[in-house]
């Protein structure tokens, strides 16, 4: 009978060691799951819409322009009108300025008074 009654001891702490891991990893895993009362963790959410993605970055460099272009004027004057600004993008044919007819001085340019403007015209 000694035997048995060894093997009924051996069983028992086997048993006891298995109900033991199970108290153990129910415990642990109950313990992680309770509910979190601190507001430092809530998560903000929004509705789903369709949006535009801005993108924008920033560098630091030099902007150098692809064509160079020179404007001059075959007379000079007061510019009494300049419809342009600079940077602005024109067409062939607008006028980029002006000169007051009265003040207008002639280079070798037989031109009415009234014909004193700048019109861009492409250079290619």
């Amino acid at each position: 009978m000694r035997s048995t009654e060894r093997r009924v001891a051996r069983l028992r702490t086997r048993r006891n060691r298995v109900l033991k891991c199970i108290a153990i990893v129910g415990v642990a895993t109950l313990g992680g799951c309770k509910k979190s009362t601190d507001p430092a963790l809530v998560i903000e959410t929004a509705p789903v819409e369709r949006r535009s993605i801005v993108l924008s970055a920033q560098a630091n460099g030099t902007v150098e322009p692809i064509d160079i272009v020179e404007v001059k004027s075959k007379a000079s004057g007061t510019i009494i009108k300049m419809p342009v600004d600079v940077g602005s993008k024109v067409k062939v044919g607008d006028l980029l300025v002006q000169i007051d007819p009265r003040t207008r001085r002639s280079s070798g340019s037989d031109r009415p008074a009234h014909c004193a403007e700048c019109i861009y015209t492409s250079g290619r």
